[in-house]
């Protein structure tokens, strides 16, 4: 018998059968870590829910979920969730019944299908040990809320952003550094519901085959949709997956996903690093453009078809 077996048996504790092909990766007494975990995910569209479908399959099957929207046909090329069925559908209660798919009776799924509010914000977190936030960048207000809100409840927050075919991860942990200095606020200050943040300023990552001009288009909304492949979610939603499952088995105080510090990964790029946010943005900014995959798409250089 070997010693990895040795210690699944000595405290006997009860692994579901359909999280078996999870142990060896992770003992049997971590795995039951992650059966207690409750986990309130702020917007369940493109990182939101493809993190959501990951952490289900490992093995969570309690979660609060968040989102006002209902599901787009632009949403089909990258969010779990979207199909020609959901279209239409609130993104929130599609992804409730996806976690009763896996779960059966064990799920526990509080669904917020307004989205989150400063009016719902501490029944969105009722019994959480965990938040994500996914909400849109075109708010940041709502992102701040959410922050204070977990802080005043001593939960970490975990926000992941994809870029490309790269993306970075960070967490807002109890007593480590804020979202408002992540945003550039005073700790105290009032935010205004229309508070808008550049985004060049938040990004912990620029890839250097980013088209020229593709950040102030998005911006200015010059953009068809908001540009994100199914590659780039799904290397994010497992990054942010594994962060948190650090997180839950201990890894509390690791300087490589705690804000300030990013956890960055680029496919193309072949960059896996640890990151200070401005310092590694100056650097990406100098390279920008140095070659494109792809590129920049305005309204006016196509039809669109259904």
């Amino acid at each position: 018998m070997t010693e990895l077996s040795q210690g699944y048996l000595s405290s006997k504790p009860i692994i579901r059968k359909q999280d078996l092909s999870s142990l060896g990766w992770r003992n049997a007494q971590q795995q039951a870590g992650i059966y207690q975990q409750k986990i309130a995910v702020a917007g369940v569209g493109g990182a939101g829910g493809a993190c959501l479908e990951l952490l289900a399959r490992e093995g969570v099957s309690s979660f609060s979920i968040a989102d006002p929207d209902v599901f787009d046909t632009t949403n089909l090329n990258r969010q779990a969730g979207a199909s020609l069925a959901t279209v239409g559908k609130s993104k929130a209660a599609v992804m409730q019944e996806f976690v009763e798919s896996i779960h059966g009776d064990r799920a526990d799924v509080s669904v917020f299908e307004e989205g989150v509010s400063v009016s719902n914000m501490d029944a969105f977190l009722s019994g959480a040990t965990i938040a994500i936030d996914a909400i849109d960048v075109g708010n940041p207000a709502m992102s701040l809320e959410l922050a204070r809100a977990a802080r005043r409840k001593s939960l970490p927050v975990f926000m992941a952003v994809e870029v490309g075919r790269g993306c970075f991860v960070t967490c807002f942990a109890p007593g480590a550094a804020t979202m408002e200095q992540y945003f550039g606020l005073e700790p105290d200050a009032n935010v205004p519901t229309d508070l808008k943040v550049s985004t060049a300023e938040i990004l912990a990552h620029v890839p250097s085959y980013t088209p020229v001009g593709l950040l102030e288009a998005f911006t200015a909304g010059e953009l068809p949709a908001t540009p994100a492949t199914a590659s780039g979610v799904a290397l994010l939603s497992s990054l942010l997956t594994i962060c948190i499952e650090r997180w839950v088995l201990g890894d509390t105080d690791s300087p490589s996903y705690i804000y300030p510090n990013f956890l960055v990964m680029d496919a193309i790029d072949g960059l896996i690093e640890v990151a200070d946010q401005k310092a590694h943005l100056a650097d990406c900014l100098t390279q920008l453009g140095s070659r494109q995959l792809g590129g920049m798409a305005t309204t006016g250089q196509f039809d669109i078809a259904d």
